[in-house]
Order: C-alpha cells, then sequence, then structure tokens
C-alpha cells in the first residue's frame, strides 16, 4: 500500500485532513481507555470457570482473551499511525502549495505537528478463569458486563471515525484518496465485519460476554449442584463460540498494512480535547433513546436539505450527518414528543456534536409550536434550530 503520507496531489482541503486526523486520535484515545478499563473489571473474575466441568471453556477462554488484547494492542498502534499520517499529508499539501506560490522566501507554511497518540499501549493479561474450585455466577456475569462494555465501546468509536472520514471518500476528491479508503477498511466495517481488524474485535468482545453468559446461566438452572454435568454442557458450545477467536484475529490483524510517516516542517496542533475515559454513552446502563423522528422520509428530506446522509443513530441523538460533518437531530412531531425526552435528546446532541468539534442542528417540521422551539433555541441557540417540510 502506498503509504498515506506519500499519496500523489490530493484534491481536498487540508483542513479537512487536519480535523480527520484529530478525531482519529480521540478514538484511539477512547479505544485505549476502554481497554484499561477492561482489564482492570476482569482482574477480580480469575477462576470464574474452575473445576473441572468448566475446564475446556475456561482453556479457550483464556487463549481468546490472550487473542482479542493482542488484537486490539494492534488496533490502537494502528489508529496512532493513521493519525499521523493524515496530518503529514495535509502537510505536504500545505507544503506543496506554499512552494508553488510563495513570494516571500522566509515566509513559514502553516503546518501542524503530529498529535500526541498512545504508542505501543501494554495491557494487563487477567488470570486464568480455570483452576481448582467451583466455577461462580457473579463472576461469570460480571465477566460478561465488561465484554458486552467494551464491545459498545468500540461500536461506538469505530462509528464516530467512519463519520469524520465521509469528507475523504467519494468522486468529488478522485481516486487519489484510495489508499485512505483502502487502509480504514482494513480497520473498520461496521460492527458485524470479521475481515477488518476494529470490526472483528468488537465480534470476538460480544463472543466472549455471550459465551460468559452461557456458562452463568447453566449454573443458574442446577444452583444445587454448579459443578454438575450442566454445566459441562453449557462449557462445551460455549467455548467452541471461542476456539476460533485467536485465527480470526491474527487473520485480520495481518490484512493491516503498515504505514510509514514522512514528517514535515511543523507547528504545534491542537490538542485532542479531553473526553473523559469513554463516551458516556458507551459505558452507562443502556438508555431508551428519546424519541427523535422515526419516520424515514423525515430524516431523508433533511439529509437532501443538508446535502448529508442518514446516520443510523451512531453516534446516538444523531439521525443524519450534515455535509459540512454537522450532527443533525430530526424531531418527531410535537404532539407526541415531550418536552423533558426532547430536552434529553438535545443535549445529548450537543454533547456529541462538541466531542467531535462540529456543529449541532435540529430538524422541526413547519407547524411546531413556539414552546418546542423555545426550549430548543435554548439548548442548541438560535442558528442551531431550524424548519423543513
Amino acid at each position: 500500500m502506498t503509504p498515506v503520507s506519500r499519496l500523489a496531489p490530493v484534491r481536498v482541503d487540508p483542513e479537512v485532513l487536519y480535523r480527520a486526523a484529530t478525531r482519529i486520535a480521540a478514538g484511539q484515545a477512547d479505544i485505549h481507555d476502554g481497554c484499561c478499563l477492561l482489564t482492570g473489571r476482569l482482574q477480580p473474575t480469575a477462576g470464574m470457570a474452575a473445576g473441572q466441568h468448566a475446564a475446556c471453556f475456561a482453556e479457550a477462554y483464556d487463549q481468546a482473551v490472550a487473542a482479542v488484547l493482542n488484537a486490539l494492542r494492534s488496533v490502537v498502534d494502528a489508529l496512532g499511525l493513521m493519525s499521523h499520517c493524515l496530518t503529514a499529508t495535509a502537510n505536504n499539501l500545505v507544503l506543496a502549495d506554499h512552494s508553488s506560490h510563495a513570494t516571500t522566501p522566509h515566509a513559514h507554511p502553516d503546518t501542524r505537528s503530529l498529535h500526541d497518540t498512545v504508542a505501543a499501549p501494554r495491557y494487563r493479561m487477567p488470570l486464568t478463569a480455570g483452576g481448582p474450585g467451583l466455577p461462580r455466577i457473579p463472576a461469570l456475569e460480571d465477566a460478561a458486563y465488561a465484554w458486552r462494555k467494551l464491545t459498545e465501546a468500540l461500536t461506538e468509536a469505530g462509528g464516530m471515525m467512519n463519520v469524520s472520514l465521509w469528507p475523504l471518500y467519494g468522486d468529488a476528491h478522485g481516486p487519489e484518496l484510495d489508499a485512505v479508503h483502502h487502509h480504514w477498511s482494513t480497520l473498520w466495517r461496521g460492527p458485524d465485519h470479521e475481515r477488518s481488524l476494529l470490526s472483528a474485535a468488537a465480534v470476538a468482545c460480544g463472543r466472549l460476554g455471550s459465551a460468559c453468559l452461557d456458562v452463568a446461566a447453566a449454573m443458574a438452572e442446577d444452583l444445587g449442584d454448579p459443578g454438575s454435568s450442566a454445566v459441562s454442557a453449557a462449557a462445551l458450545p460455549a467455548a467452541g463460540l471461542l476456539r476460533d477467536l485467536p485465527s480470526l484475529l491474527r487473520r485480520a490483524v495481518d490484512r493491516v498494512p503498515q504505514l510509514r510517516v514522512h514528517q514535515a516542517e511543523t507547528r504545534p496542533c491542537p490538542r485532542v480535547p479531553e473526553t473523559g475515559p469513554l463516551p458516556a454513552a458507551a459505558w452507562s446502563p443502556p438508555r431508551r433513546r428519546a424519541p427523535v423522528s422515526a419516520v424515514g422520509l423525515d430524516r431523508q428530506q433533511v439529509a437532501r436539505l443538508t446535502g448529508g446522509r442518514v446516520s443510523g443513530g451512531v453516534p446516538a441523538h444523531v439521525d443524519v450527518i450534515g455535509a459540512d460533518g454537522e450532527f443533525v437531530l430530526v424531531a418527531d412531531s410535537p404532539r407526541v414528543l415531550g418536552a423533558k425526552e426532547l430536552e434529553a435528546a438535545l443535549h445529548g446532541l450537543r454533547e456529541a456534536a462538541g466531542r467531535w468539534e462540529v456543529p449541532a442542528l435540529a430538524y422541526f417540521p413547519h407547524g411546531t409550536g413556539p414552546d418546542t422551539l423555545a426550549l430548543a433555541r435554548a439548548v442548541l441557540g438560535e442558528r442551531g434550530v431550524r424548519l423543513f417540510g
């Protein structure tokens, strides 16, 4: 693969590349923090599948955990390098434009330094899930919860980074950015695609959580004898669910091409905004989404108005991604949208947009009451509220 920073002349604003690099770096930080949180949550679950009846599951689980943590290290490394290559590509474009238009010999072009990303991360391997004794239902359930939360975090981060790269795709920029698209496709193609590394890691985390719950459920059905054959009967298929994960993840790691960064003369890059350990939506208990528009035609109409596309609800509270990356909420009929639910959706929209440094907009159908519009303007401002239909 051609290194991203060595691409031929690109018909794209360098600022778009800088923004994408910033958001890839932020996504990397979220995933790294999620991995650290996962390993901390898994430490107390050692011995959760103890005993001979669950031994086959414990062995497959330990091997799968090691493979997942290794894959996640590769994910974090690849994202950091991708952020650096996008910045270097933008710097090269700025330098090329400067050299062809500069009128002052000693003028300095407006380039930027690479983001301070996580390099060569190391994640603590949990103690074995097997050993002497009996399996423990609470520990299995805790492990399942930890894996499920990391699955949500990986899916959230992958979707957000994918949105940040949309301006680099399409015929408008020609074929020169195919290398960027190809490299990203080896990392993410949605939460269920096993051939891309970040996607495969999300699949693996989901399977680990499901396997833990299956064994815990078998134990709960026979509380009188947690070491019974019922556990053995559940452990065998649970182990089968995990046995192919190491090879699946190794293949995904091998598909990610290695990039080299050719750094240009730079100036300090704006600091990646602090987002906390992970987006709140990724680690909070599941919440019912505020009733933004469930009518696909409304979202499609607003997508046409903004020149964007329907987002599919990633991130939360965002129905449409505008042509310039703005996050758009499409409000449902005001007759069925409660004030508290609307306010919660608007605050969620504003927080998501602030995290990714894009405008937040809310579209309401014509005929919406003045009280509803006033509430929306109080949260998003006058320019953030628009009408359609």
